[in-house]
């Protein structure tokens, strides 16, 4: 039993960082999603509007593109 402690630290270890990492991606994804979702929220708009959402998709694109 003894033997055994050393290996399920280890495990709890790595799932430990693997549970960091993986809320880490969420939280990231979830901060990506945010101005896709609200703009697909949105009612049909005029053309002027639209492009400004498309602009404002275009910046959010090269901001990710930049980290």
């Amino acid at each position: 039993m003894q033997a055994l402690l050393p290996v399920l630290d280890d495990r709890n270890t790595y799932w430990n960082e693997l549970r960091k990492a993986r809320d880490a991606a969420d939280q990231l994804l979830e901060e990506v999603r945010q101005p896709l979702d609200a703009r697909t929220a949105k009612p049909s708009c005029f053309l002027d509007e639209a492009r400004g959402d498309l602009e404002d998709a275009k910046r959010a694109k090269e901001n990710l593109e930049r980290q």
